[in-house]
């Protein structure tokens, strides 16, 4: 076991026993998530969401706080079960909606293949790679397109779809993974 992650639970344990309100600020998502009851996300000295860790990540409202879960975020306006996204570009979504939306695709969600798959995904549109970062175990692919979207692929795709090379990708998102929310 790590200091870190034994540290995070005698924390945790001291907090829980508190009666007092405790007041932890952290740079740390996964502290923030173990030893919050209630989160408030700041960005360029405003508060820009609050809520329960679950809440927080589940919706997160701005960009900045998608980044910070890990979640791609997408606005736009639905109509059943079409979303007509801000910047260009539709999607179908699992479960039908109206009005303007903001929409949270998980990155391990997101396919992408170098030859055009069966729509029967839902969603498949072309994109450019625009960055490849390795995250511990796992790798975030930013594709530029229409949407523009990360997906997570392990660390053996990187090799067998060549993404260290760049250029054009197939993305596929299956309707089910798009989840919306009112804007």
């Amino acid at each position: 076991m790590s200091t870190k992650n034994d540290l995070r639970r005698y924390l945790r344990t001291v907090l829980r026993q508190s009666s007092a309100a405790n007041i932890l600020f952290t740079h740390d998502l996964l502290d923030a998530v173990a030893l919050a009851d209630r989160m408030v996300v700041i960005e360029k000295g405003s508060i820009v969401q609050t809520g329960t860790p679950a809440e927080v990540t589940a919706r997160p409202r701005s960009e900045y706080v998608a980044d910070l879960v890990g979640m791609n975020l997408l606005r736009g306006r639905a109509t059943g079960t079409g979303l007509d996204l801000d910047g260009g570009g539709r999607l179908v979504i699992g479960e039908p909606a109206t009005g303007p939306v903001l929409a949270v695709v998980p990155p391990a969600a997101v396919s992408v293949s170098r030859t055009q798959p069966e729509p029967a995904a839902g969603n498949v549109w072309p994109a450019q790679i625009a960055g490849v970062d390795l995250m511990g175990d796992r790798v975030r692919v930013r594709l530029d397109g229409a949407p523009t979207i990360s997906a997570e692929v392990p660390p053996s795709a990187v090799d067998e779809f060549k993404l260290d090379d760049g250029g054009q990708m197939w993305v596929s998102v299956d309707a089910a993974d798009v989840r919306v929310y009112p804007a």
